[in-house]
């Protein structure tokens, strides 16, 4: 079904793109921009520009918070916002290469990025899109000439992978609109939830808040990929803080996520489970200390999952298996295994749903314009493989779609969504017994 579905989804890309990306400013802008920065810098000079991409990020927020019944704080706002990848040199070695020996310590992610007007006006956008190219191309340039310093004098590396691997040319035009927002239903609601802390002096501080983000992405680059993609992003939540009589602090804090205000939890159940964080909080704040315990241990919930992410999850990623910043944990270990048979995991970022809950790691394209889709990283125990950027490394060349980035920092591997099964389910009172 989810093969169809994307057969399906490619074959109706091409005209959904033509039809609806040709009344885009924004679009037209980036377009314009990077054929005319390609084909003027490509020769410019004598390390040649290989490659030039844009991603753009058009965001509208609304936040709104209350502590104690009233209304503590409310926002609204747009912004745009341009990064630029510009690489000189080639796929084998460009100005992305990490420095080697003394000079690792240098190594940054960082690259230019600037805001955009938020408007429709070509010029103005245009404008700005041009400064940004400026600067990212002589920036380039000049990371490229200490590049080639540095492997002159540094050890041959034992990764003789290149620094950047070619993808396929996308087109596709998924603009997701803003979800609507009943202001005052939820002014009002966030009043009477944040009054339900208000009678209890032992908590110092609390707040109620919500957050609805729409962010569309727009990629171009020079292979001539043109992408448009959104997501909308909705936080309800509530957070609580006491101290103990010695001054440890102690919170309690909750969070819903939705694509959009209409599949938040109830009132009623946000009230419910306010009341039950009130009572834990009361409850901590006077139990005795707790003392220094080595022995077995049960994760559940955001606890399993951060473990997984920072034990499991960095170590797993493509470029780390080169960089000497990086332990490589990992990176001798293909088809050895190295956790319990009966677990395997993969990362997903197609799913944009795991049952009823929403995930905020799906996407459809990653951030280097490559297709979001299943990889399998260990099975049954054994290592398959790593989440890849297009930043290849030995005996994986291509990108599986997990290149990623925050504004202002270059693309790297990370997880999207990350899903760990086990063949040997046991309840949960049985691993409590044992």
């Amino acid at each position: 079904m989810k093969t169809l579905a994307a057969a399906l989804l490619l074959a109706l890309a091409p005209a959904a793109w033509a039809e609806d990306a040709a009344g885009d400013p924004l679009l037209s802008a980036l377009r314009t921009e990077l054929s005319r920065s390609a084909a003027r810098l490509k020769n410019a000079e004598a390390s040649p520009l290989y490659f030039l991409a844009y991603e753009a990020y058009d965001n509208f927020y609304y936040g709104l918070s209350a502590k104690e019944g009233a209304v503590a704080d409310e926002s609204e706002g747009r912004q745009r916002r341009l990064d630029a990848d510009a690489r000189v040199g080639s796929l084998q070695l460009d100005n992305t290469h990490e420095f080697k020996g003394d000079a690792a310590v240098s190594n940054s992610k960082n690259q230019e990025m600037f805001s955009l007007p938020t408007g429709p006006d070509q010029d103005a956008l245009r404008a700005e899109i041009w400064n940004l190219t400026d600067r990212a191309y002589k920036a380039a340039l000049d990371k490229y000439a200490k590049v080639r310093m540095n492997k002159s004098v540094t050890a041959e590396e034992d990764d003789k992978s290149g620094d950047f691997s070619t993808a396929p040319a996308v087109r596709s035009y998924l603009k997701v609109a803003a979800p609507s927002v009943d202001k005052e239903k939820f002014r009002a609601m966030l009043r009477r939830l944040s009054a339900r802390f208000k009678p209890y002096a032992f908590i110092y501080d609390s707040e109620v808040f919500l957050s609805v983000e729409n962010e569309n992405r727009y990629l171009v680059n020079s292979e001539g990929s043109e992408i448009v993609s959104g997501n909308n992003f909705v936080r309800f939540g509530y957070s609580a803080y006491t101290r103990t009589g010695d001054g440890m602090g102690l919170s309690r804090d909750n969070i819903y996520d939705a694509s959009d205000p209409a599949a938040l939890p109830s009132e009623d159940e946000v009230a419910r489970d306010i009341d039950r964080s009130i009572s834990e909080l009361k409850a901590l704040a006077t139990a005795p200390a707790e003392t220094p315990y080595s022995g077995p241990m049960l994760l559940e919930a955001r606890a399993a999952a951060v473990f997984f992410h920072e034990i499991l999850g960095h170590r797993l990623e493509g470029h780390r298996q080169k960089s000497e910043l990086s332990g490589q944990t990992f990176a001798a270990m293909v088809g050895k295994p190295i956790m319990p048979a009966f677990i395997s995991v993969h990362d997903d970022p197609s799913l944009p749903a795991f049952g009823a809950q929403p995930l905020r790691g799906f996407y459809r394209y990653d951030d280097e314009g490559v297709a979001a889709g299943s990889t399998a990283l260990v099975e049954n125990g054994v290592l398959k493989g790593f989440l890849m950027s297009r930043s290849p490394i030995k005996d994986f060349p291509a990108s599986n779609g997990h290149g990623r980035r925050s504004s202002g920092y270059g693309a790297v591997a990370r997880m999207g969504n990350l899903l760990v099964t086990s063949s040997n389910e046991v309840p949960y009172g049985r691993l409590r017994a044992r």
